[in-house]
């Protein structure tokens, strides 16, 4: 059995330092949830190479995942979203600021404390209690 077997993960992330941490939780046996705005991951037209129509670099980082679409500003999306976070145990964000993610920090805050922050990327842990 894998180390992280059973931590539910849910990764806001796209291009590179964001879904690598989530390919690093997902190699250890978490359960990884990719969210994606409809437009996609920036990281799917990187290349070449290409295999599938997308570039290898996001196949190599999005292995073992779940993924979803959402539209960020759709209120049924947002509330799905949000319902999502508060039943996982990580939450890993790095979208970028023109992709406006909308779940506010209150919202992640609410659920989940803050166990690493850079500058471009964060990653919380589920508050127990």
């Amino acid at each position: 059995m894998l180390p992280l077997a059973g931590v539910k993960v849910v990764e806001i992330a796209e291009n590179l330092a964001g879904p690598y941490a989530g390919q690093i939780l997902a190699l250890m046996g978490a359960d990884v949830l990719k969210v994606e705005r409809p437009e996609g991951d920036n990281a799917r037209g990187w290349g070449p190479p290409f295999h599938g129509g997308m570039a290898t670099a996001f196949h190599a980082m999005n292995l073992n995942k779940r993924s979803v679409t959402l539209d960020f500003r759709n209120e049924g999306d947002f509330a799905w979203l949000v319902e999502r976070i508060g039943q996982s145990d990580v939450v890993v964000q790095n979208i970028s600021r023109r992709s406006a993610c909308p779940v506010p920090r209150s919202t992640i805050w609410g659920c989940c404390i803050p166990t690493r922050r850079s500058p471009h990327s964060e990653c919380w842990r589920r508050r127990r209690g």
